[in-house]
């Protein structure tokens, strides 16, 4: 098989099937922000020295988070990582030391850089008729890491890298940025996204708008389609009045600082579209001015005056064949296409998988479905103690 050019795979982005993804992802918040997500947990922490305990200790107070400590030299670190033949981690965090240790690792294929490629594999393995979670209704729930569908999908990203060699040098090191940048260069044909991240690959990057486009996650082997959608949702009881919901809507852009900015230009919507639009007019005269598709928004919105002033729009400042995205949003905007993450805790499932992901895309002999199991028994444990 000839290749022209390499997919776009990394650790961040699974795989590149398109511009396709239907949501925005915050990676990084300030930890006070999240200091529910740690209380009650564990931490491991493998340092170079006893003197960082003071620093983790503040940590602990302030997040309810339980932190164990594995003090050892770099090397020593270096040394059971390459012995460690299992896909569990022999911690979460490894601090402090020199620089050349962190890049011996780097370099030998021992770090992940978060998350998120077990996240957007999810998405991979419903195209597989895999169902990675059930919730039992009972406040229980039960894993399916290791089932037939998510094995076969896991098992199709191993093809990717060891039979077809379609993806990039160094999957592992790849993140939201360089995915982009990899797109824009030309270094990469393929990379998962939303419609909101055009101007990465274009404005940012480099690549002409003629030369981008957007479609649908392929279905898998037996028509199963779906795109992962996410974000954060605030929803309105059908008898709230519109003056209960503008309050609500001042409410959120009061208290969520991160939130705030799309919520005011969701409250202009809702009161205001000829304001709206004239910001969809000055949007659009920008990214023509800076190289960025003229393209439509996600479809989420039904006031149909909104959704006729925006097509207005559009077709006054296209600077893109439509046809290039069309596939994109008619596959997103059908019903049943979009699909919520899994229930249970969902970011501990995402971990387990990418580990499994880390060790698929940079051992050629290892045993996918083994991996499988380990991950599902990994994640089950978890899932054990959400009831207790």
């Amino acid at each position: 098989m000839r290749k022209i050019k390499q997919l776009c795979f990394a650790i961040l982005a699974v795989i590149g099937l398109g511009i396709v993804t239907s949501f925005s992802y915050q990676f990084a918040k300030q930890v006070s922000a999240n200091d529910q997500e740690f209380k009650g947990k564990t931490l491991k922490v493998v340092t170079t020295s006893d003197a960082y305990k003071p620093l983790f200790n503040k940590f602990s107070k302030q997040t309810g988070a339980k932190v164990e400590f594995m003090s050892m030299s770099s090397g020593e670190v270096l040394a059971r990582m390459k012995a460690d033949k299992s896909a569990k981690p022999m911690a979460d965090l490894w601090f402090g030391g020199g620089i050349d240790a962190f890049m011996q690792a780097k370099n030998d294929h021992l770090l992940a850089k978060d998350n998120s490629g077990g996240w957007h594999f999810s998405n991979i393995a419903w195209c597989f008729g895999a169902t990675l979670c059930t919730d039992n209704g009972d406040g229980t729930y039960t894993s399916h890491l290791d089932s037939t569908e998510a094995v076969a999908a896991m098992e199709y990203v191993y093809d990717l890298k060891w039979k077809y060699d379609v993806l990039t040098a160094d999957p592992t090191a790849e993140d939201w940025a360089s995915g982009f940048q990899q797109l824009g260069t030309g270094a990469a044909a393929m990379y998962i996204a939303a419609n909101d991240a055009v101007a990465q690959p274009t404005q940012v990057n480099g690549l002409p708008t003629d030369k981008l486009a957007m479609g649908a996650i392929p279905a898998g082997p037996n028509g199963d389609q779906y795109s992962l959608t996410g974000g954060t949702p605030y929803m309105f009881s059908k008898d709230a009045t519109p003056e209960q919901i503008s309050a609500a809507f001042e409410w959120v852009a009061a208290t969520d600082k991160e939130d705030g900015d799309i919520t005011n230009k969701v409250m202009v919507i809702y009161n205001n579209v000829d304001t709206s639009i004239e910001g969809k007019q000055a949007d659009a005269a920008n990214r023509v001015s800076n190289g960025v598709p003229v393209i439509k928004s996600f479809p989420c919105w039904i006031n149909q005056d909104y959704v006729d002033a925006e097509q207005k729009v559009i077709d006054e400042y296209k600077n893109v064949d439509s046809a290039l995205y069309d596939s994109y949003f008619e596959k997103t905007g059908a019903e049943g296409n979009l699909r919520a993450e899994e229930p249970g805790d969902t970011q501990s499932m995402y971990k387990e998988l990418t580990k499994v992901l880390q060790e698929v895309v940079t051992k050629k002999d290892c045993n996918v479905e083994e991996l499988m199991k380990t991950a599902n028994e990994n994640y089950q444990k978890v899932l054990d103690k959400l009831n207790k």
